[in-house]
């Protein structure tokens, strides 16, 4: 068992922590794009899932970080602005589980009024969740796995839900009071159309959410682990012909991306961590922001 003396020290100079993230790593079924730790099939769920014995894990493992923060910021912590539960598939934790987690996030660890808590969920009917179980242990926003809006490309992808299954997420969510949902899109597919992705956007928009989230998927060769990055031509695309064109640079979101191809000729590991952060989560900030302020000018019209 790791002890609280096991865990690297947090030097005196450094902030105390503001955000906390806890992996669930079980899954219904594997996604063939996923490489994320994911526990799939009757370890999820069933006879011999192995949730429960996860779950007494993590309460032992927030108590021991948390003692351990405890001695390197004696004079106490402020408490966190974000709680996030990502996966895997996190909406599959009974809500008894949930709130247990949550329960010793809080003692432990304190969360500021006003925090954000967040929980991952697949949209199929029998991996969602109860939104209002949810709500009632404290989360206030739910970040629901879409990755497409159109039926070819859920089957590219091979995901298990439907497209209405992602409609009706977005309803639960709501009327179980949850009024912050997200979306997670996935965009560049192999075999994917342009046509694939103006679809997903508009069917995305139409809910009317007040935040949507979009990735690239990105292949990781063996060999080399690093992100490939996009090519200019290849990201325009995808987004020219749609209705984002007006406000979504693409060209200035993507030249660190273009300057980056260069480095990636003769990759290095000490530039692997630069990539993924200059190729993949730099321009995903930048689009983001700009979707955001986009929903936020269609509404005050």
């Amino acid at each position: 068992m790791t002890t609280a003396a096991a865990i690297p020290p947090t030097t005196s100079a450094t902030l105390p922590p503001v955000a906390l993230y806890i992996h669930v790593p079980f899954c219904v079924s594997l996604c063939p794009y996923c490489d994320f730790v994911v526990f799939a099939g009757a370890a999820a769920r069933g006879p011999r899932a192995r949730v429960e014995a996860f779950v007494a894990a993590v309460l032992v493992e927030l108590g021991l970080r948390a003692d351990a923060l405890d001695a390197v910021f004696p004079g106490g912590r402020p408490p966190l602005e974000t709680v996030y539960l990502g996966g895997g598939t996190p909406s599959l934790l009974p809500p008894d589980a949930l709130a247990a987690i949550l329960s010793v996030v809080r003692d432990r660890f304190g969360v500021a009024d006003g925090a954000e808590v967040t929980v991952e969920a697949n949209p199929g009917p029998d991996e969602r969740g109860d939104a209002a179980a949810m709500r009632a242990t404290g989360v206030t926003r739910l970040s629901i796995g879409a990755q497409a809006m159109s039926a070819s490309g859920l089957r590219r992808l091979g995901r298990r839900h439907r497209v209405v299954d992602v409609v009706r997420s977005v309803s639960e969510a709501r009327e179980g009071g949850i009024a912050s949902v997200s979306l997670d899109l996935l965009y560049d597919t192999p075999d994917g159309t342009l046509a694939d992705w103006i679809d997903t956007l508009e069917a995305a928009l139409a809910l009317g959410l007040p935040f949507m989230l979009t990735l690239r998927k990105v292949i990781l060769p063996q060999a080399v682990r690093v992100v490939i990055p996009p090519t200019t031509s290849n990201c325009v695309s995808m987004f020219k012909d749609t209705s984002l064109a007006s406000t979504v640079a693409l060209p200035e979101l993507l030249k660190e991306a273009n300057n980056a191809q260069a480095l990636y000729a003769n990759p290095s590991p000490l530039i692997g961590a630069a990539l993924v952060y200059v190729v993949f989560l730099w321009p995903m900030v930048r689009l983001v922001g700009l979707l955001e302020r986009r929903l936020k000018a269609d509404k005050a019209r």
